[in-house]
């Protein structure tokens, strides 16, 4: 859920080529355009709906919205 989640937000965000998560690795792989968008927004978008990125904070109001198996230290299979 929170693979689709993450990975249905960034095709639709300004620059985004492909976005891939890989759960098991912790990790977000993004291809995008750099004359349209940069890691920063990237980033920031990533916390608008409810994830950390890196050292940011994911929003709080939207990390409540997330499903439980979406949220930290979740036992829930991906």
């Amino acid at each position: 859920m929170c693979e689709e989640t993450i990975e249905e937000h960034f095709m639709f965000e300004k620059g985004v080529r492909y976005a891939d998560l890989k759960l098991k690795e912790n990790v977000l792989y993004i291809k995008y355009n750099p004359k349209k968008t940069n890691p920063a927004t990237l980033r920031k978008s990533l916390t608008n709906i409810g994830y950390d990125a890196d050292e940011l904070l994911a929003n709080k109001k939207a990390y409540e919205n997330l499903a439980l198996c979406c949220k930290k230290g979740s036992k829930c299979e991906h």
